[in-house]
């Protein structure tokens, strides 16, 4: 009597089940086209394993290309594969390891290649598709929680390795039409540049640059575009100019409406609410100034050294408008021989100290200084600086900031008066652009007060032209002729837009002639945005260049 143990008996009802016999054929029949041979499946708790052999009795040599037969040894290769019925699969090969038989080739001895596995692979391409696929819609963290649940190991830096290999360089291109255009890396400090087909509108290449050597590489290397979309950027213009000097060049029609908007939006505001009311802050003439100071270093020392210079100084002035000798000694009230001392044979300086002597020699300057716009008096100490000190100079501008620190006051007051009592009237600017678009709107009033000013209708007009040639309609003018009336308009606005589009003008006639635009990349823009929010916005350029170019 033969003993059976009750494993072997449970094995072998598994066996000769119907389920058993419905998987055994099902795999038989998957892996047999891939060159393997099911010799057993086994099944536990959370795993099936698959025993297989090769049917190959041959492999090529991977040095010298020769057909091998002669087999060295055999080895187990253990792979993963994908779920089944919730069950990890994974699949045991029986692999041939060959020996080369021809003398001069240095490989003697190699492993027998998989249908179904790469050299040195662990998992099977269905399984590397998968975590593939899974890792270009989501973060590596994210990827790697689902792809547990569907019992396939991968790591969060293993999901970022597999995308990133991926991403290493921008694939072949053979887009006939493109668009280029910039995106925010780090908004404010750095940017990238995103190409897409206008055919299909998806990305064929992202640079980790705005514009430069990355950039003029890749466009040197596709000669077969004929067609570029961009914004009014006059970098990506050269580049393509120079790069591909066949290809036609289209500005984008919306950025060109937004520029002459913006530009006309402020003009109309400026113009509608300038008021000559508005008062500026005053400075002081170069005379005044020295006037001013003068003073404040006459006022410098003891009272009766003061008393001494404003009496010599106002007995110098009634000499000049010609006053009698008695009528000055009645004008300062002192002796004649108190005026004969102190005028006869002597100059201001042999009056003044050594600190009032030291100002006198640089009163010119800070007088020049001053009435230059500068009155601040730290300022003013460091322009001194190394010439007068601190104190000397704060006490010869004590005049000038009293009086025009109390101007001032009044000033900014009256101007915070007038500018309260404008904001009611101010008109929204949504308002100022649909009269710029249309010529018209629904508030009458508004509608005659634009139409009233001489400089603003002629610049609305000139705006609505512009739209019509844009937009391919026929319109009164031509391109040439409306930059020449733009540029003699009276609206500085409108005339700098002439003149910034005079210079891709070619550009800007084909935007008028074909039905490309930027408005694909733009969509692209915003994707991008919202695939960085994914990875936390710190992926590098391999992992974003895939997202972006295989996930979109």
């Amino acid at each position: 009597m033969i003993n059976i143990s009750a494993k072997d008996k449970d094995s072998t009802k598994k066996r000769t089940s119907g389920l058993y016999c419905q998987i055994s054929k099902w795999f038989k029949n998957k892996f047999s086209d891939k060159g393997l041979l099911i010799r057993n499946i086994e099944f536990s708790d959370c795993c099936c394993t698959l025993h297989a052999d090769t049917h190959s009795q041959s492999c090529s040599c991977p040095n010298c290309g020769r057909l091998c037969y002669h087999v060295h040894k055999y080895y187990i290769r253990t792979l993963e594969s994908l779920e089944l019925f919730n069950l990890q699969v994974v699949i045991q090969v029986r692999v041939r390891y060959y020996y080369c038989d021809y003398p001069d080739c240095p490989q003697r001895t190699f492993s027998g290649s998989l249908a179904i596995a790469g050299p040195n692979a662990r998992k099977t391409h269905e399984v590397q598709q998968r975590i593939l696929k899974t890792s270009l819609y989501l973060s590596g963290r994210k990827a790697s929680l689902l792809l547990k649940s569907q019992n396939i190991h991968a790591s969060t830096s293993g999901c970022t390795r597999v995308v990133k290999r991926l991403g290493e360089s921008n694939p072949p291109c053979t887009s006939i039409r493109i668009g280029i255009d910039d995106f925010a890396s780090k908004k404010g400090h750095v940017y990238k540049c995103v190409a897409c087909d206008q055919d299909t509108g998806f990305p064929v290449a992202i640079f980790d640059c705005r514009y430069g050597e990355e950039l003029n590489q890749w466009l040197q290397e596709n000669q077969q575009i004929e067609l570029v979309t961009r914004d009014g950027s006059h970098d990506y213009a050269r580049a393509i100019s120079t790069h591909l000097p066949r290809a036609i060049q289209v500005t984008d029609r919306f950025h060109l409406v937004k520029n002459l908007l913006k530009g006309m939006t402020e003009f109309i505001q400026k113009t509608l609410y300038q008021t000559n009311e508005k008062l500026s802050y005053p400075y002081p003439s170069l005379e005044e100034a020295y006037d001013y100071m003068f003073k404040d270093l006459c006022d410098i020392g003891e009272k009766r050294h003061r008393e001494r210079i404003n009496n010599y100084l106002k007995i110098k002035q009634m000499t000049i408008e010609g006053a009698t000798r008695p009528e000055i000694l009645a004008a300062i009230g002192k002796s004649a021989t108190y005026v004969r001392n102190l005028l006869q044979g002597k100059g201001l300086s042999v009056h003044l100290n050594t600190n009032q002597r030291k100002a006198m020699k640089y009163l010119s300057e800070m007088a020049k200084i001053v009435s230059d716009g500068i009155i601040s008096t730290a300022t003013l100490v460091k322009r001194m600086e190394g010439k007068l000190d601190s104190n000397l100079v704060s006490r010869l501008m004590r005049t000038i900031t009293e009086v025009y620190t109390k101007k001032r006051k009044e000033i900014r007051e009256h101007n915070e008066k007038l500018k309260k009592s404008k904001i009611k009237k101010k008109v929204k600017v949504a308002l100022i652009r649909e009269f710029l678009l249309k010529g018209k709107t629904k508030d009458e009033k508004f509608d005659l007060k634009m139409k009233s000013n001489e400089a603003i209708a002629h610049a609305v007009d000139l705006c609505i032209d512009f739209r019509k040639i844009l937009k391919g309609v026929e319109a009164d003018t031509t391109l040439d002729e409306w930059m020449k009336k733009a540029k003699k308009a009276k609206c500085k606005a409108i005339a700098k837009f002439a003149a910034n589009i005079e210079d891709d003008k070619q550009a800007v006639k084909a935007a008028s002639q074909t039905e490309y635009s930027n408005a694909l990349l733009e969509g692209t823009v915003n994707r991008i945005k919202c695939i960085k929010r994914t990875m936390y916005n710190r992926a590098g350029i391999e992992l974003l260049r895939a997202k972006v170019i295989y996930g979109l």
